[in-house]
């Protein structure tokens, strides 16, 4: 599926906001949602692949956005850059066409322009008295200057040099005389050395296990076999992330604890009617709050490690829970009710939830 394709399963073209394109999202998912076909199998199934291929086209649209935010927001840096480069260069260019003169008289530094042809009688705009004996003192400055930075650079490389040399007389000399240690205590008796047989070099040689290296088909036998595991494998979508599959006030809200180690999709589900409200994903171990609507709800979760997208869950390890209790986010007088679930197995714990197949998620 390309761009043009998404744009059109979600029926919006490239000129609308971002905000534009969710809200028709949430229209056809709304419209596509399998539960408000439980009652005809065929049409449910139909909707489940047509909600699939919405939720596709939506991520690839909301990828494209920010992928053009990105770029956009590049573009405006490098604008900037150059701007403040060729502020700078001009900056420079002004400064580099004059030359400054100091008077020799008072000590006042005078800047005039580099083009001007060179004039004894230019004064001091201090003192009034000419600049001629000061320009002139100050290129013989410069020259000294010159000098004494070269003659630094000569004598700090003579130090260099003279350092190596040093340092590699000491571990010459160290070497030299650890050379002179091990032989002094390898010295051997000629009669001891006679005494013993030397063993064959080909009796070694057998000896030597033998491995067998692994041919270039093995390696790629491995290789595939990773691929083929961790090809359907996907990226997370950050802890709290939640999607909406209603119209309904955003007024109250839920906190949701994990443990590391697993990661989640939490359902909400209208206990009424059965339909689908929102879900939200977290990452193990990082809790969210999310807003969510009024009503009253049944709580369902997903559980696994490796992240599969929104259709497959976490693949063949996904497993499915649901709590038997409902959920009621309705208005009091202290204002709409909020809930914080932890989503952990607990011997006393004050919720009872029960495994289901993933076809009832």
């Amino acid at each position: 599926m390309n761009y043009k394709e998404a744009l059109a399963i979600l029926e919006v073209d490239e000129t609308m906001s971002s905000e534009e394109v969710r809200r028709a999202y949430r229209d056809l998912v709304d419209v596509w949602h399998p539960d408000r076909y439980v009652h005809n199998d065929r049409i449910k199934l139909k909707a489940s692949e047509k909600l699939k291929q919405i939720n596709r086209a939506y991520d690839l649209v909301q990828k494209h956005f920010k992928e053009k935010t990105h770029s956009s927001q590049q573009q405006s840096q490098s604008t900037k850059k150059q701007s403040q480069s060729s502020q700078q260069k001009t900056q420079s260019e002004k400064e580099e066409s004059f030359v400054y003169v100091k008077c020799t008289h008072c000590q006042t530094t005078n800047r005039l322009p580099k083009d001007k042809p060179s004039d004894p009688n230019i004064k001091c705009g201090k003192c009034g008295k000419t600049l001629e004996d000061g320009r002139q003192a100050e290129e013989a400055s410069r020259k000294a200057d010159r000098k004494k930075r070269k003659k630094a650079k000569k004598n700090a490389r003579k130090t260099k040099k003279s350092r190596v040399a040093v340092i590699i007389g000491f571990f010459s000399l160290v070497w030299g005389f650890i050379v002179v240690w091990e032989v002094s205590n390898n010295s051997y008796n000629t009669s001891d050395l006679a005494s013993k047989p030397e063993k064959p070099l080909q009796e070694y040689v057998n000896n030597i296990p033998s491995t067998a290296k692994p041919t270039i088909e093995d390696l790629l036998e491995e290789l595939e076999g990773i691929n083929e595991k961790d090809k359907n494998i996907r990226a997370t979508p950050y802890s709290g992330k939640i999607r909406y599959y209603t119209d309904r006030a955003i007024k109250a809200s839920l906190t949701i604890l994990t443990y590391s180690g697993t990661n989640y999709l939490v359902k909400l589900e209208d206990a009424a009617t059965g339909r689908y409200i929102a879900d939200i994903f977290l990452v193990g171990g990082y809790p969210a709050k999310v807003d969510i609507p009024s009503g009253r709800f049944k709580i369902k979760w997903a559980s696994g490690t490796d992240w599969y997208g929104y259709g497959e869950l976490f693949g063949p390890s996904t497993n499915c829970s649901v709590i038997q209790e409902t959920f009621n986010f309705n208005e009091t007088p202290q204002g709409f009710r909020g809930y914080r679930l932890t989503l952990e197995p607990a011997q006393h714990g004050n919720l009872n939830s029960v495994a289901i197949p993933i076809s009832q998620f």
